[in-house]
């Protein structure tokens, strides 16, 4: 994603932060930029893999499954912990 596609979040003042909410919420940011990343690297990995010459597709499905299933369970407890600290 371009920066201009990018959505920029809007940042509550100090006086309604709860104390420790900026940096909180900035780490959390940064490992759902990560699990982006590592999830466009599944992506990319299924790809090349599932045209190997001679690698079993049934094998590469089933491993992709696996690493999906694992990236978008972190995705979800992120976004979960996002929205608590919010509360």
């Amino acid at each position: 994603a371009s920066p201009a596609s990018r959505r920029t979040l809007i940042a509550l003042p100090p006086c309604l932060q709860p104390p420790g909410m900026a940096t909180e919420l900035q780490g959390i940011c940064a490992e759902l930029h990560s699990d982006r990343d590592n999830l466009s690297a599944i992506a990319e990995w299924c790809a090349a893999a599932y045209r190997e010459p001679g690698r079993p597709r049934a094998e590469t499905v089933e491993q992709t499954q696996a690493y999906l299933v694992d990236a978008l369970s972190t995705v979800g407890q992120h976004v979960g912990a996002a929205g608590a600290s919010l509360l």
